[in-house]
């Protein structure tokens, strides 16, 4: 069995024989969410700035457990290479140097303070608990693709437009309501869609529409655990609760919330919360081990444990 890199070049090297001169092919490495690094392969079209890149690492585990051949993994990044090679083509890069197109495409997600502090030296920020908001440039109709089309805004794009963070902020919150209002699903309803209960799954005869648990995402369902943010959401959350709330870090693209009237401990959670997070959630995509409550009276959101 191939090593990484060894898996990288033969991957590189049939994606380049496929492109034949279409695309400039490269191998890229990029240091990503709580300090992750990611090698992918890069495809710049002809007479083109900029072209999608996609990331391998997950490509060679299933390559490791067996699930995917060399050859399936060529044909399928190459195939997302093929989807969004046209994605830069309608757009002017040269424009986003501009405060007034830029601010149009401004949106926050949520990073691991802790984990991302060499990155915040350099990225605009503000603190939330024990989490940052960052804020990054999307391309429209290039968010399908969770590793194409987005760009983390550096300190140098503050000085270029002239803006202080609290511009960025107010950008970001004004994109994240333009693109519609958050999805709050129940977990119930959720968990019956993916595993029907005819299939006779462990548990899900418990699994009602009234349990209580619910996720909190965005739209696109990229970075969606930023809505935490928002001060008008977690009010009507807490609406619709009559009271406190208990929210859980799930990852960087959502949260589940809880009524606090479950009678849960604390401690019990956040033990929960770190399993999964140790078990299940990717490296790129944690955000925290910690529990969060929702405090109806002062309508502030705190750290429980």
């Amino acid at each position: 069995m191939m090593n990484f890199k060894e898996f990288t070049i033969n991957v590189w090297k049939g994606i380049r024989k496929k492109a034949d001169g279409i695309f400039h092919v490269s191998v890229i490495e990029s240091v990503k969410n709580n300090g992750t690094r990611l090698t992918g392969i890069s495809a710049v079209p002809r007479k083109s700035s900029g072209g999608p890149c996609v990331y391998l690492d997950g490509y060679y585990r299933e390559y490791e457990g067996g699930n995917m051949e060399l050859p399936e993994i060529v044909d399928e990044v190459y195939s997302r290479m093929i989807r969004h090679q046209d994605d830069l083509l309608d757009v002017n890069m040269a424009e986003f140097l501009h405060w007034d197109t830029a601010r149009g495409h401004i949106y926050v997600k949520l990073v691991n303070t802790e984990k991302n502090k060499e990155q915040l030296k350099t990225v605009p920020h503000r603190t939330f608990l024990d989490l940052s908001a960052v804020y990054y440039l999307a391309v429209n109709g290039m968010m399908q693709d969770r590793d194409i089309g987005t760009a983390l805004i550096q300190s140098q794009h503050m000085s270029l437009w002239k803006q202080k963070e609290e511009k960025l902020y107010e950008a970001a919150a004004h994109n994240m309501r333009s693109d519609g209002s958050p999805v709050f699903e129940d977990m119930g309803a959720v968990f019956r869609q993916l595993v029907p209960e005819s299939t006779g799954h462990w548990g899900m005869e418990r699994i009602s529409s009234d349990m209580g648990m619910y996720i909190l995402t965005n739209r696109r369902k990229h970075y969606g655990a930023s809505e935490i943010l928002d001060q008008n959401t977690l009010r009507e959350i807490s609406d619709k609760m009559k009271g406190d709330f208990i929210v859980l870090p799930s990852s960087v693209h959502e949260v589940i919330v809880l009524d606090a009237k479950n009678g849960m401990k604390y401690k019990d959670l956040a033990s929960i919360v770190q399993d999964v997070n140790a078990s299940e959630v990717s490296a790129e995509e944690f955000l925290s081990d910690h529990v969060y409550v929702y405090n109806r009276r002062t309508e502030s959101l705190n750290m429980a444990v």
